[in-house]
């Protein structure tokens, strides 16, 4: 999170860990980072969540150790304008 705070884009995490993260930390996250908590909500449940959440032409899914290239996203939004037989893509 402390990686995507601060950028221009709306990050929502929907943490399913069974332990809350610090008030501390959550503190020094900027406004971008939207934090929720789920510790009895499977994965299928924080993504259905996540799902109506979705205001974008275009939205990413990445795990708590991911991290993109900016690079890599722009190949990745061309390749899905240019062919718009796909929904998704991976890079």
């Amino acid at each position: 999170m402390s990686f995507w705070s601060g950028k221009p884009l709306r990050v929502i995490v929907a943490d399913g860990s069974k332990v809350r993260l610090e008030h501390e930390f959550l503190s020094t996250i900027e406004g971008n980072v939207e934090y929720h908590h789920f510790e009895n909500l499977d994965i299928y449940g924080r993504l259905k969540f996540l799902i109506n959440r979705v205001r974008t032409e275009y939205s990413m899914l990445c795990s708590d150790d991911e991290f993109f290239l900016s690079s890599s996203l722009e190949s990745q939004i061309k390749f899905l304008e240019k062919s718009k037989s796909f929904i998704s893509c991976m890079g």
